[in-house]
């Protein structure tokens, strides 16, 4: 239980609540939504019928109310929130294509609505090969660019990895983008656009698919696979989708909110709820 004025998060349990006629405008329940830092709301045992009332650690708790601004203040917060999407490019070497078609994918991305969308280029971010002695799952990190490229992760719900195809495989830059870290990326969503010659850079992505498994998070079927990726790039460097580039865009990035809103749900309070905070008296 959450002491007084503490932040509520996402994960939290919820339960919709009734209105108590007892304090007119107030309402008694639990409810769920986005961080906010709360008054303080003591909870006191009672065991009175009728009363919304849940069993923790032995004994019967009801919520005291809760003024109803505060209410709708977690309301507006869960109405404006999106999950974030990172896009990230991964490739380095001088003279990729990677970028262009991460630029133009992040334009369908904000045309879709679904997500606040952010790019993570891996050449700009210059990790050095993995350099921390303990093991990522230990999160213990020393290095500040390890802490930097964790936070970019950790505050991300879904990912979108953009990947050429090398030798039948993906970048040694990615993977070790990859391995620095290992909780930050679990129980999210992730998808691929990748290109390359006649595969398309398939053969990159389903490696890739095996790892990002292992790291526990959830690869789409949906795909933006790119054939003989030179005719899609104008002479300005511009990129220049066909209808199947455009359709696979858009197919993967409703995957994505479809799936990141069963793994990461962020839930809208409901009508008339408390936010069940502070301790027992």
């Amino acid at each position: 239980m959450p002491l007084a004025g503490s932040v509520l998060t996402e994960r939290q349990p919820v339960m919709t609540g009734r209105h108590d006629p007892a304090a007119p405008g107030e309402h008694t329940g639990w409810a769920f939504g986005h961080s906010a830092r709360i008054a303080q709301a003591p909870l006191v045992p009672r065991r009175q019928s009728g009363e919304a009332i849940a069993e923790l650690d032995g004994q019967i708790w009801a919520p005291v109310a809760v003024q109803p601004n505060i209410v709708e203040q977690l309301r507006k917060e869960s109405a404006m929130s999106k999950p974030v999407l990172a896009i990230v490019i991964g490739s380095t070497r001088p003279g990729r294509v990677g970028p262009k078609f991460a630029t133009w994918f992040r334009s369908r991305a904000i045309d879709h609505g679904g997500f606040d969308v952010e790019l993570v280029d891996l050449a700009t971010l210059k990790l050095p090969f993995l350099d921390e002695p303990s093991h990522p799952r230990m999160h213990q990190y020393i290095h500040q660019h390890t802490i930097d490229w964790g936070h970019t992760v950790e505050r991300s719900d879904a990912f979108v990895f953009v990947t050429p195809e090398y030798n039948f495989g993906y970048s040694a830059v990615l993977k070790n983008a990859i391995d620095y870290l290992s909780q930050e990326w679990a129980d999210k969503a992730v998808g691929f656009l990748s290109y390359g010659g006649v595969a398309a850079g398939t053969r990159a992505v389903q490696q890739l698919k095996q790892v990002v498994t292992a790291l526990k998070m959830v690869p789409v079927a949906e795909s933006v696979n790119i054939p003989f990726f030179t005719q899609f790039i104008d002479d300005s460097g511009t990129v220049r989708p066909n209808d199947a580039m455009t359709r696979s865009a858009d197919a993967m990035l409703d995957e994505l909110a479809r799936v990141t809103a069963l793994i990461r749900p962020k839930t809208p309070v409901a009508s008339e709820p408390e936010v069940l905070v502070g301790r027992p008296d």
